[in-house]
């Protein structure tokens, strides 16, 4: 997504990955570090950042975790709600080795009404683990 957009996205990982000997690696590579534990204003933080920046992408994977999960975590809806920043779905389905890029869109019903827009996007693509895969 990011080379095909020729823009630079970052992401959001768990700041245990940022320690050495890796930690400068991933930050090169677009990652800011955050801290998941208890309510640190993390949202708040996220939005700031597109407020204070021209230009700014982030990655977020609503699942929040790689192993199976039947719902999805809920601070990319209000990252999104909140900021008024699009939300732009995107999926590998590993069955066709296709890459699927939906255009961007603002957030306009509640978290279960978005959920399930991305529920419908994921629902027929294939994952390299399906056992782990949005259930």
């Amino acid at each position: 997504v990011r080379t095909s957009q020729d823009r630079k996205v970052y992401y959001l990982a768990k700041r245990s990955l940022f320690r050495p000997p890796l930690g400068w690696l991933l930050r090169w590579l677009g990652g800011y570090p955050v801290d998941r534990s208890g309510n640190q204003g993390l949202v708040d933080s996220i939005v700031d950042m597109f407020g204070r920046r021209k230009e700014f992408a982030i990655a977020i994977a609503p699942e929040a975790t790689r192993r199976r999960v039947d719902h999805l975590r809920s601070g990319f809806y209000y990252i999104a709600k909140n900021g008024r920043i699009p939300i732009q779905l995107s999926g590998l389905d590993f069955g066709s080795k296709t890459v699927f890029i939906q255009t961007p869109y603002l957030a306009e019903g509640t978290f279960d009404q978005e959920e399930e827009k991305i529920r419908k996007f994921w629902g027929s693509m294939k994952g390299y683990h399906p056992e782990k895969g949005f259930g």
